[in-house]
């Protein structure tokens, strides 16, 4: 009927009929990656999986764009992201007591991939790995969000009930242009949520409760308490002219991974930290730094000249490369 097998394992599924149910055969142990992101799946409204289903790989529905509902066994135990990429009419997602694990990667865009009318998305509340909380997909072991429902953002986010945040869990709003408030009992944001933020995550104005002692947010940037650091900048303080200024609260910073501004002025920053300089970090066009300003530069948590010096091979600079002066 259009499926092919490697064993227990469903390769790939050609939906030549046109079918618009289908059931997963009782013995499939494993449904492979992209095995349904193939013609004809995506007429397929419904979809039953069966008792004996223990992985589900990357992509393994994408494209499913009549898919409404999917109920994941209990029998699974690890799933990989993005299995659900623009699965554009999914509104509900049930996951059973037996997932222990759902294998992540940086770049993905989100846990299951863009589901913008998924508004129920709910754990057995016998698993004891994940739980549902709000529509929300939380890991128990260190209280941790990894995913909300993106057919639930309307306007402004409050992300409470949880100790920390995963930077998967922020792609949800992508497209969306709201503000994102933080709770008091949030003691983790994963820093990379203002690196990773693309310039299509319409965050507007980022707010903290006022009793939490682990965050800040002024003028709408979230700040780290600690040390002052920069976490994320909202787009709303983005310029017409694609200029960024930083307030003058924020003492240290990251260079941020969004090629929405285009020249970036820090003021009164004691310290810029590159974490990552690969090939694809998005530089602005311009730098400004407001002297006297940046007083310490450190890749990857090493100073600028002990990094430098370790430097093998050939090093070339771009004229989007900058310079530094009298070395700084």
């Amino acid at each position: 009927d259009g499926a092919t097998y490697i064993g227990a394992t469903l390769f790939e599924f050609t939906n030549k009929t046109g079918v618009t149910a289908y059931a997963v055969k009782e013995g499939t142990k494993r449904i492979a990656w992209r095995a349904m992101k193939n013609t004809g799946c995506q007429n397929i409204k419904q979809l039953t999986l069966p008792s004996t289903l223990k992985e589900i790989g990357q992509y393994a529905f994408a494209n499913m764009s009549a898919l409404e509902t999917l109920d994941i066994p209990n029998s699974v135990k690890s799933l990989s992201v993005d299995i659900l990429r623009d699965c554009t009419s999914l509104k509900e997602l049930h996951i059973g007591t037996g997932l222990e694990s759902i294998d992540t990667w940086s770049y993905s865009r989100s846990m299951f991939g863009p589901t913008p009318k998924l508004t129920t998305l709910t754990v057995d509340p016998a698993n004891p790995y994940y739980r549902s909380y709000n529509n929300r997909l939380i890991r128990r072991a260190d209280d941790t969000l990894l995913e909300i429902a993106q057919g639930t953002i309307q306007g402004d986010v409050v992300i409470d009930n949880v100790r920390r945040v995963n930077v998967l869990a922020m792609y949800t709003l992508v497209g969306a242009d709201v503000t994102v408030t933080f709770g008091p009992d949030v003691e983790y944001i994963d820093p990379q949520i203002g690196n990773y933020q693309h310039s299509a995550v319409h965050v507007k104005s980022y707010h903290v409760n006022s009793a939490s002692p682990y965050y800040l947010a002024t003028d709408g940037f979230l700040i780290r308490r600690a040390d002052s650091t920069l976490i994320a900048a909202p787009v709303l303080h983005i310029s017409e002219d694609g200029e960024l200024s930083l307030p003058a609260a924020i003492a240290r910073t990251s260079l941020l991974w969004d090629a929405s501004y285009t020249k970036l002025t820090l003021h009164a920053i004691g310290h810029i930290d590159i974490n990552e300089p690969t090939a694809s970090f998005c530089w602005p066009d311009k730098l400004v730094l407001s002297y006297p300003c940046v007083s310490t530069i450190t890749i990857a948590g090493k100073p600028l000249s002990e990094a430098l010096s370790e430097i093998k091979g050939l090093i070339s600079v771009d004229p989007y490369g900058g310079t530094y002066a009298n070395g700084t």
